[in-house]
Order: structure tokens, then C-alpha cells, then sequence
């Protein structure tokens, strides 16, 4: 009888969990870049969108590597960086930030995978680059997601630069360091 009243405890906890999710509204794509470009602006930096999903492996990669305590410093003395949430499964819906596929589709990032990510000049709200690297002779470029082969890091390196033209070579070379760590497995 005991073990009953427990299990019939323990259900209506789920219960109550799982109800309490669907409750749960992430903040409006627009509400958040509204926000984050009013502090970019104040504080003079540079602002990246990011597009990412709580099952991308390559998404919380990235991540990561701008929060290693050598990078953190540098990259935040030049962005303010804003991760929506887009292409949850089913179940986990309630996670994406309305509005986030819109942004990423007005920016050419519909189907070209995730992390999909652009610079935006806070004071004009218009985008400088994106993540998609042109194609090339033998290469159909695509969107550089995670940065980890040299050719991407480079690619990447060069939109922070195209976004933020003061920035020192120093700077560049602690997030080339960073991301170089994903291959070596750091």
C-alpha cells in the first residue's frame, strides 16, 4: 500500500511537471534583439546573433569555446552575443524564442543547419556578414556552423573583423586558440 500511495505520488509530480512546461513561454525574438542591441549600442560592441537548439552538439561547441576563460574576456570586451532558440523537437517546442526562424530565414540562414550566426551594426540594426562562406574553385561553401577546420576558423575570423575593424591581432589570435581547442579535443 505504501509503495502505491508512492508511486501514485510520484505520478502526480510528473504530472504536474510536465503541465507546468507547457506554461513556459521563451522571450520573443524581437523583445531580445531589441534588448541586446540597445546594450550593444551602450557599451560601444559589436552584437552576434547566434541560432542554436538544446540537441545541437556543435551548438553548445561554440558555445563553449566563447565561454573558455581566456576567450570570455575578449570576445565580451567586443560583443554582445544573443543565442536563439529555433528547430526544437516537438516535445521541447516551448523552448524556441517566437519569431527566431523569421530572423534566421530574413537573414539567409533557413535550411543551412545550426549554429547559423551574423553580426549586426547596433546602430543601424543592418547586417554586416554572415555565417554562409561564399563559395569557391572546388568548394560549394555553405554555412561554417562551429568553427573548427582552418578554413572555417579563418572564414569566421574574418566576419569578427568585417564586424569589429579595430580588432586587435592579439584578440584574433585567443579565439583562433579557442576554437583550434575543438579539434585537438580541448
Amino acid at each position: 500500500m505504501k509503495a502505491m500511495r508512492m508511486g501514485w505520488v510520484l505520478g502526480l509530480a510528473a504530472l504536474v511537471a510536465m503541465g507546468g512546461a507547457h506554461l513556459f513561454q521563451a522571450p520573443s525574438a524581437a523583445d531580445l534583439m531589441k534588448t541586446s542591441t540597445e546594450k550593444a549600442k551602450r557599451e560601444k560592441k559589436g552584437l552576434m546573433v547566434g541560432f542554436h537548439a538544446s540537441w545541437c552538439g556543435w551548438c553548445k561547441k561554440m558555445e563553449a569555446v566563447l565561454a573558455r576563460p581566456e576567450v570570455k574576456p575578449v570576445w565580451e570586451k567586443h560583443f554582445v552575443t544573443l543565442w536563439l532558440t529555433v528547430d526544437e523537437p516537438a516535445e521541447k517546442k516551448a523552448l524556441e524564442n517566437p519569431g527566431a526562424a523569421d530572423l534566421r530565414r530574413d537573414n539567409k540562414g533557413e535550411g543551412q543547419g545550426i549554429p547559423f550566426f551574423y553580426f549586426v551594426d547596433p546602430a543601424t540594426g543592418k547586417t554586416i556578414v554572415n555565417s554562409i562562406r561564399p563559395a569557391s574553385e572546388g568548394d560549394k561553401g555553405g554555412n561554417v556552423g562551429c568553427p573548427v577546420e582552418p578554413f572555417e576558423i579563418d572564414f569566421f575570423l574574418s566576419m569578427v573583423k568585417k564586424a569589429r575593424p579595430n580588432l586587435a591581432n592579439d584578440d584574433l589570435q585567443v579565439l583562433r586558440a579557442g576554437f583550434e581547442t575543438i579539434k585537438k579535443g580541448g
